[in-house]
């Protein structure tokens, strides 16, 4: 019959072995969500670009219709983007986005040429100052 001494030795390896398995595996599990984390920014930022570059495209296509529906989907993708992120140069970046949205919407919406200029601003600056 084991005595107390000897079931709480054999508790005590049974603990330890588990935590020499328990914890590599808890700080490669910590580093994947955080490596996850990158990833799902990395990828609002891409989506941004995309999303501009949409609108870039068919305003300069002349289809001004078209290119207002992809500017609001941008806008929406845009304020979102701004609420998760918290690196204080990209939210200035996005909120410089943000403030050409009146001014975007408006020129697509009278078939406007000359807002060309403002949403190639906003695209050059996205592929400038947003990470890969």
């Amino acid at each position: 019959m084991p005595t107390p001494r000897k079931a709480l030795i054999w508790i005590g390896i049974l603990a330890g072995v588990f935590l020499l398995g328990f914890l590599p595996q808890f700080s490669t599990a910590r580093g994947l969500r955080h490596e996850a984390a990158l990833c799902g920014t990395k990828l609002q930022f891409a989506a941004l670009k995309n999303a501009i570059g949409l609108v870039y495209l068919e305003a300069n296509q002349k289809n001004y219709g078209i290119a207002a529906q992809q500017a609001s989907g941008f806008f929406e993708t845009a304020r979102q983007t701004l609420a998760r992120t918290s690196a204080s140069g990209q939210q200035t970046m996005i909120q410089g986005a943000l403030s050409k949205r009146d001014a975007i919407t408006a020129g697509l919406a009278r078939g406007d040429a000359g807002v060309i200029a403002d949403i190639q601003s906003v695209y050059g600056n996205m592929l400038r100052n947003l990470p890969e």
